[in-house]
């Protein structure tokens, strides 16, 4: 039984794709979001830009939308893009002014609409709902939960929540008067997604992975066996290093330095259901380690990957990529990469 359970928990192993699309010929150099229509075309936000820019499946440039401002295509700060197949579009969606938008994969707004919230990382099962991450720091005493919008309404309800034992792991202090509060990349966070008819749910300083019904019924709590990474002090002076002179003094003081980094560090659902969950990067090799469950919580495969996909769809994993510009030492490019998995 156990020669069993070892031959199907194997090793996956990545293969590289067809695809290798050079992006920073159109001013991408890192992107919060990308998806691919089913038709090959691909979207990634430039946050930066403020833009979409859609590349044919060849990688060539369809079409930059977008562009700073309010008005109507504009964005303030988009953050997500996905691909609906239901209506055969990509909907953005703007964190600062609230706002949906609708466009066609050759680059044409369709519609629209602003929603009442302050949720995060939105996931859209249809046209009528979306499911949003909320999480506004523990020190003002609240907990982490994941809710679902009612489009047509704009009725809120929370289907999910994680209970914090105490105020989150977040460095918190007063200076000048002023409150200053930093998130460091060792304190944990929310992670969920969203399958073809489940959700999967995680705060990051668990391993239990809860999966729900889209009515937040919950069917179960996975507990997949996974790594814990310590926390070395390199790490925590190069963070150190990003803090403003200033305040230096105020976060050493408060800094919150626990011994390990989060259990798991982000949750992905690919096209096929089958979930991955990634564990924090470890510092000696630079990868992050990863398991694939089934719904129900059968292991399907362990590897590592040299950074979290962006995209997992078409039994490939999409990542963004630097290479060195050989006849400019001082210059890179980058490229949206395909990888082909297997296991």
């Amino acid at each position: 039984m156990l020669l069993l359970m070892f031959f199907l928990c194997s090793e996956v192993e990545f293969t590289k794709g067809p695809g290798k699309w050079r992006v920073d010929q159109y001013g991408i150099y890192t992107a919060p979001a990308i998806d691919l229509a089913e038709s090959g075309e691909i979207a990634l936000i430039d946050r930066d830009g403020k833009e979409m820019v859609i590349l044919n499946p060849d990688g060539s440039l369809k079409k930059k939308v977008g562009g700073h401002g309010e008005g109507p295509g504009e964005f303030q700060s988009p953050v997500d893009v996905t691909w609906l197949e239901s209506e055969k579009v990509f909907v953005v969606f703007d964190q600062v002014s609230k706002r949906f938008s609708k466009w066609t994969a050759q680059g044409d707004l369709v519609k629209e609409y602003k929603i009442q919230t302050n949720g995060l990382w939105p996931r859209l099962p249809s046209s009528e709902r979306v499911f949003l991450s909320r999480f506004t720091g523990g020190q003002a005493g609240h907990n982490p939960r994941l809710e679902s919008l009612d489009l047509r309404t704009g009725e809120s309800t929370t289907l999910w929540t994680y209970e914090l034992q105490q105020n989150s792991a977040v460095t918190d202090g007063l200076h000048g008067g002023n409150r200053i509060t930093i998130i460091f990349s060792w304190d944990p966070d929310m992670s969920y997604d969203m399958g073809s008819n489940f959700l999967v749910a995680n705060w990051g300083s668990d391993n239990g992975i809860d999966v729900l019904a889209f009515d937040g019924r919950k069917q179960r709590t996975l507990r997949p066996r996974l790594k814990t990474q310590p926390l070395f002090q390199k790490l925590v002076d190069e963070e150190l290093e990003r803090v403003p002179p200033q305040y230096l003094d105020m976060v050493k003081a408060q800094m919150h330095q626990p011994e390990h980094l989060p259990i798991v560090t982000q949750l992905r659902v690919d096209d096929a259901d089958r979930i991955w969950v990634f564990e924090s990067e470890h510092q000696e090799t630079g990868k992050n380690g990863f398991v694939i469950l089934s719904p129900t919580g059968e292991e399907l495969g362990r590897g590592h990957i040299k950074s979290i996909p962006y995209q997992i769809k078409n039994q490939s994993v999409y990542l963004l990529e630097s290479e060195k510009n050989n006849e400019d030492p001082d210059d890179r490019f980058m490229y949206l990469s395909q990888f082909r998995f297997s296991f």
